[in-house]
């Protein structure tokens, strides 16, 4: 064989075994980043018993890294039989296992499993996880800057799963921004009806009543623009503005 076709033996032979000596294959590599991702993963893997999460409950966890070690060691080493393919497994393995420590640094994956008719009746509820320093609970989303989730899907049409690539410090769950309302709140202390203060008032109003559920409209309409704040005009449009409640916003820290 001349010295060029040597050459090209040779490189064919590099070509060859090239990304077995370096990367996994392409479709390799993809499986293991979505089992990374619990895609795939039998729910009772994750979920072993029903008790553990019952109807209208939340559940936070971390994504433990031994597992994912052991379940991609498992991956690599599927239909290698020989000692070269032992090999590259093990060579594969120690790339991936570099790849997590690495990516550990900033902390383990971690996750929230919710259980509820919430995930059905309003699918485009927004979850939104916050890292240290967690913003003030009634900060409007706009402008703030959110843990990107690695992964956010309804399991079931009652089951939502969303994962994220550190442990947040707070998670919001909101109801749909397109979603307005008007009503009263409830003083915690005395359980009775309250307009809620405006922006630079100290105290809620409480709601005049003429009988039992009947609202005096026009009193609590004197009451509202009597209020600091709320501009000292009596009228529909001002009762109408101060009864505005904004999305429901749960708060788990």
């Amino acid at each position: 064989m001349s010295e060029t076709g040597r050459a090209a033996l040779r490189r064919r032979m590099a070509a060859a075994q090239g990304p077995a000596a370096g990367e996994p294959p392409q479709a390799v590599t993809e499986a293991i980043d979505r089992y990374h991702r619990l895609m795939g993963i039998p729910f009772d893997h994750i979920v072993p018993d029903p008790a553990l999460l019952p109807e209208e409950s939340v559940r936070f966890f971390l994504v433990d890294g031994a597992w994912l070690d052991a379940l991609t060691e498992g991956v690599l080493s599927v239909g290698g039989t020989g000692s070269r393919a032992s090999a590259l497994a093990a060579r594969h393995t120690e790339l991936y296992r570099s790849r997590m420590r690495a990516a550990a640094a900033s902390g383990p994956v971690a996750g929230m499993l919710l259980r509820s008719a919430l995930v059905a009746r309003w699918p485009t509820t927004q979850v939104l996880a916050f890292a240290d320093p967690v913003p003030p609970r009634d900060a409007k989303p706009a402008g703030l800057s959110p843990i990107p989730p690695l992964r956010f899907e309804a399991l079931a049409p009652t089951l939502l799963l969303v994962l994220w690539p550190r442990v947040p410090a707070a998670v919001w769950i909101e109801e749909p921004h397109r979603e307005l309302g008007h009503g009263f709140h409830v003083d915690p202390r005395t359980g009775g009806l309250v307009v809620p203060p405006a922006p630079n008032s100290p105290a809620s109003i409480p709601v005049p009543t003429r009988a039992p559920r009947t609202v005096d409209v026009v009193e609590l309409a004197a009451r509202v623009a009597a209020q600091p704040g709320r501009g000292g005009r009596a009228g529909s449009g001002p009762l109408a503005a101060a009864l505005l409640s904004r999305q429901y916003r749960q708060v788990f820290e």
